[in-house]
C-alpha cells in the first residue's frame, strides 16, 4: 500500500504493507530488501505515522512474522548462489557497490545487472519457488533454477 508520509514536506508517498500483503511483488521485494537487516532482527518496518487514521487501528507484528518474512527473502536470495551472495552482502550487512565491486574486481554496472536479475528472479515465486505454488492435486512443481532463469535474462 502507498501512504502520504504525514507533515512530510515534499508530499512523497511512503510504501509500506502489512504481512498478510507480501507476495513478494517486484515492488514488495525491493521494499523488504532495503529493510532486510531489521527483519532478520525479527522487527517489521514501521508503519506510516498516519497509518492508523487512515485504517482506524494500530498495528503491531510478531517477532515470528518478521522472522518468517526474513527466512523466506533470505531462502530465495541464496537460491541464486554467488550472486544471491552478493545481494546479500549489499542489503542485508550493508556494504557499497562500490566496496564489492573493489574487493571483487567486478564491473558496477555488471553488479547492478546481478542485482536487478536476483531482484527479478525472487520476486517471480510462483515459476521458481516449487513450496509455494502448488497444483490442484497437491502436487508441488519442479520449480526453475536460478540458472535456467539466467539463461532466459535479457540484458537491458
Amino acid at each position: 500500500m502507498k501512504y502520504l508520509r504525514d507533515g512530510a514536506d515534499d508530499n512523497k508517498e511512503y510504501t509500506w504493507w502489512e504481512p498478510y500483503e507480501i507476495h513478494y511483488s517486484r515492488e514488495q521485494v525491493d521494499w523488504l530488501l532495503e529493510y532486510l537487516p531489521l527483519l532478520i532482527d525479527g522487527n517489521y518496518p514501521p508503519a506510516p505515522s498516519d497509518y492508523a487514521e487512515l485504517n482506524g487501528r494500530s498495528f503491531k507484528c510478531s517477532f515470528w512474522v518478521a522472522a518468517r518474512i526474513a527466512t523466506e527473502l533470505t531462502i530465495r536470495i541464496k537460491a541464486c548462489g554467488l550472486d544471491g551472495y552478493l545481494a546479500i552482502e549489499h542489503y542485508a550487512e550493508g556494504k557499497s557497490l562500490k566496496k564489492i565491486c573493489q574487493s571483487r574486481s567486478l564491473d558496477e554496472g555488471k553488479m547492478e545487472t546481478v542485482l536487478n536479475r536476483v531482484k527479478s528472479y525472487i520476486s517471480s515465486h510462483r515459476d521458481n519457488f516449487p513450496w509455494v505454488d502448488k497444483n490442484f492435486r497437491g502436487k508441488i512443481s519442479k520449480g526453475r533454477t536460478y540458472d535456467d532463469y539466467c539463461k532466459n535474462w535479457r540484458e537491458r
